[in-house]
């Protein structure tokens, strides 16, 4: 009589765990944005006049968030470039009016914040703007986009 080979070795089973663990970091890293926060300095000059604004207003807003049409070609253009999510299980909420939520990564919004002084100041002007200012002129150029904010 021969022996069964076994099938499911301990060293199977380590290297299973192995890349299962391996998955599953990969996959957190791309749902938080951590791939997208480590290639900022390349995507953010790269972006459009109005990309940037998109995301200014809402760094200047402290809002990781913004409600707009599903098919918003400003917000699309950003979950494209990786700056925007649209989150699992919210699109179903507001669809009746064919809009969305647009989320920013947790680790593209950290970075964000960590580097706010350098990321705001492409213009090249010394003076910074009076944030108030500068958030109804942001309001303004990409109101058409969003949703407003209601303040409560």
């Amino acid at each position: 009589m021969t022996k069964r080979m076994r099938l499911w070795t301990s060293d199977r089973h380590s290297e299973y765990w192995d890349s299962k663990e391996e998955a599953d970091r990969r996959a957190n890293a791309h749902k938080y944005g951590e791939y997208t926060a480590a290639d900022l300095d390349r995507i953010w000059p790269a972006l459009g006049d109005d990309q940037r604004a998109l995301l200014e207003y809402l760094l200047l807003s402290g809002r990781r968030s913004v409600v707009a049409l599903y098919e918003d070609p400003l917000c699309n253009a950003l979950v494209d470039a990786k700056m925007l999510q649209i989150p699992a299980g919210v699109g179903t909420l507001l669809m009746q009016n064919l809009e969305t939520t647009f989320k920013i990564p947790r680790a593209v919004w950290e970075e964000m914040n960590l580097r706010k002084a350098e990321l705001l100041s492409g213009d090249g002007s010394d003076a910074a703007p009076d944030p108030d200012d500068r958030l109804r002129e942001l309001s303004e150029k990409i109101g058409a986009h969003i949703r407003p904010h209601i303040r409560r």
